[in-house]
């Protein structure tokens, strides 16, 4: 008998303040990177989705990213860390 189905998972790549395009209040942006995965026997085996959102902390909308968006959010938020003495994220 083989087991198989899909999982998700996600992972905080970085966070930026501005004024969100929805709510037009100043919070934080956090860009999250979701990947769904074919599992085999409850183990990741292959992925076969990945989409980049940024999500407003004030109202909650989210806007997805093409990659080469998201990875300049990452590198800007990742700069701002450093620049104010707070913690960098890892992806």
């Amino acid at each position: 008998m083989i087991i198989f189905g899909t999982k998700g998972t996600s992972a905080l790549l970085g966070v930026l303040f501005f004024v969100c395009r929805v709510c037009g209040n100043e919070a934080a942006q956090r860009l999250v990177k979701h990947r769904r995965w074919f599992t085999l026997f409850f183990i990741p085996v292959i992925p076969y989705s990945t989409k980049h959102v940024y999500t407003c902390a004030y109202c909650g909308s989210g806007t997805e990213l093409d990659a080469e968006a998201a990875g300049r959010f990452q590198a800007d938020a990742e700069h701002a860390a450093a620049t104010r003495g707070g913690p960098q994220q890892q992806g």
